[in-house]
């Protein structure tokens, strides 16, 4: 699913950035993608955190946040570093570079890399309080917290300053992120009524934001573009688990999915970029921008996954003379 959300991303972004190929229509239906991906977060969160028994101690909560820290902010650094760096070739100012790394406002996609750190901190908190709770509680707590990230935490002025999209713990989308820790507690199983109820909901809802003509266009989370995307992905969900797909769809997706962070921190410069070339201004250059800005994408992931392998194997090395040394 995380292949389909950051696949959508991109189409998102081309028709953001190639607008004589946008669909308005298909524009809009791209929006689930950030729901999407924060939802799952909120799954493979609450499923790491089951394996590993996690417990409330000082010293398993500075374990969780320095992998979390090395997973986010390290790539995010160095890519992010990478875009300023092209961009202000010539005139690159340590200031300013530092301000916008630390606002994340060098590139307007780099907003999720903030959202994902503030969820990342109280993540292990939100852990605990579901396995105090019995089922029922739990499902009472999840929709508690759901009402104050709609109306408590949508606030415009956060009491931190790394906030570009104005909300704390991304308002709405923290109540998206314990709903997956809640779809993670039912193990992915739902009874035939609740499936239909669910594609209920998504049908229904569609066709009432048609008639309405609502638009899911914001960079903040909607009520309408939560609901409406949540269903869409426990159907989705559903509908992977119960169909198998060839190997080469399946494995095309996984790659994508397991090399999605990368993607979304690269593909938007990419993109900008190629547009400047008249080629990628049309309709076949736009499905070519697609494939590229993903292939480089997973090039810089590569050398970036390459260069840290190089490292563990130096030091591992270094440790093992140390020890022979020492004997």
């Amino acid at each position: 699913m995380r292949g389909i959300a950051i696949s959508a991303v991109v189409v998102d972004h081309i028709f953001f950035i190639y607008f004589q190929m946008r669909i308005d229509f298909v524009w809009q239906l791209l929006y689930f993608s950030i729901t999407w991906f924060v939802f799952l977060s909120g799954v493979t969160a609450y499923i790491s955190f089951s394996r590993k028994d996690f417990h409330l101690t000082f010293r398993s909560l500075l374990g969780y946040w320095g992998r979390r820290m090395s997973d986010l902010v390290l790539p995010y650094i160095i890519v992010s570093g990478m875009v300023y760096f092209f961009g202000h070739a010539d005139t690159f100012d340590i200031k300013d570079f530092s301000s916008q790394e630390l606002l994340f406002s060098i590139q307007p996609t780099y907003y999720f890399v903030n959202l994902m750190l503030q969820l990342s901190v109280i993540a292990p908190f939100l852990y605990i309080l579901l396995r105090f709770f019995q089922q029922k509680m739990r499902i009472i707590f999840v929709f508690f917290i759901l009402f104050l990230s709609i109306v408590i935490f949508p606030l415009y002025s956060p009491p931190w300053p790394f906030s570009p999209t104005g909300r704390a713990f991304g308002g709405l989308y923290l109540g998206v992120y314990l709903m997956g820790f809640l779809f993670s507690i039912l193990k992915f199983r739902l009874r035939r009524y609740q499936i239909v109820l669910i594609s209920l909901l998504f049908g229904g809802y569609w066709v009432f934001l048609l008639e309405r003509k609502i638009s899911f266009l914001s960079i903040f989370a909607s009520l309408s573009l939560v609901i409406w995307s949540l269903s869409f992905a426990v159907l989705t969900a559903v509908f992977f688990r119960n169909i198998k797909f060839s190997g080469l769809f399946s494995n095309i997706l996984s790659i994508l999915g397991r090399h999605s962070y990368f993607i979304y921190l690269s593909h938007f410069f990419i993109l900008v970029r190629l547009s400047s070339i008249s080629f990628f201004q049309t309709i076949p250059g736009g499905f070519c921008a697609f494939f590229v800005s993903i292939g480089i994408s997973l090039l810089i992931d590569y050398i970036y996954t390459s260069f840290l392998y190089s490292i563990k194997i130096i030091f591992r090395r270094r440790n093992c003379i140390i020890k022979i040394w020492q004997r």
